[in-house]
């Protein structure tokens, strides 16, 4: 289990809450050994977490990122075989070629809202 307690990362009168160490969350699922088929990355310190799922899904599974559009997020996609985004803030990754129209609808490949 994680529990740092109250953080507020978004308030910018806590610049300590900003600089709490999250290792111990980041490392949570492989610390206690899952293995998973779907890993939902959505929270705090999401690179990492992206970078974490990889090793969680094995080579059959998927890594999905929420609020994909923001750019420092998108580096760790290169870590993986196949990505694609879907919907306005979803990202789908795997460690093996695919294009995801297996898991998902044709429609959610569709064009991504932008920030222009």
């Amino acid at each position: 289990m994680f529990d740092h307690g109250f953080v507020s990362p978004y308030d910018t009168k806590i610049l300590e809450h900003r600089l709490v160490n999250m290792d111990a969350y980041v490392n949570l699922p492989a610390r206690n050994a899952i293995v998973c088929d779907l890993a939902i990355v959505d929270g705090r310190k999401r690179r990492r977490c992206v970078l974490e799922g990889a090793k969680l899904i094995g080579q059959t599974g998927y890594v999905v990122l929420h609020d994909a559009w923001r750019p420092h997020y998108q580096c760790a996609w290169k870590e993986f075989k196949s990505g694609r985004r879907f919907g306005d803030e979803w990202w789908i990754g795997a460690n093996h070629e695919t294009n995801f129209e297996d898991v998902l609808p044709w429609y959610a490949f569709g064009r991504h809202a932008t920030l222009d």
